[in-house]
């Protein structure tokens, strides 16, 4: 079974069908996904862009990853994220005004002060 139709490529799908796809995977497998095609890195930026709680403690991304996952999503509630990879630097990246939780784990690269921009930057955070 050729996926997509006759032409086999995913741009004959509608988009629809294939968010309706994309949706049932997990983040890893969406960033995995991602690099497949043009079609592809779109479609999962829309589904990427849709999701309010995200779980990235099972992983660890790197800045290019975290950017990919977090950059169009005005949506993100709630964030749990393994920092191993990250620094400083790379922190601006999850910063949201409507961000309400935020748990992160392994911050061995970030200094003291990476917390003041936290609560500076995300106003909204359970306190």
């Amino acid at each position: 079974m050729m996926l997509g139709g006759r032409n086999g490529g995913l741009e004959s799908l509608p988009k629809e069908q294939l968010h309706e796809i994309l949706s049932k995977l997990g983040v890893m497998s969406l960033c995995s996904a991602s690099p497949v095609s043009r079609t592809l890195r779109l479609s999962v930026t829309r589904a990427l862009s849709t999701i309010s709680t995200l779980d990235l403690s099972e992983f660890s991304p790197d800045v290019q990853i975290l950017s990919q996952i977090l950059n169009d999503n005005i949506v993100l509630k709630s964030l749990t994220l393994d920092c191993w990879r990250l620094c400083d630097v790379s922190i601006t990246i999850f910063f949201r005004q409507h961000l309400v939780e935020l748990v992160l784990l392994r911050c061995t690269l970030f200094s003291s002060r990476i917390f003041t921009a936290i609560g500076e930057n995300c106003p909204n955070l359970r306190k």
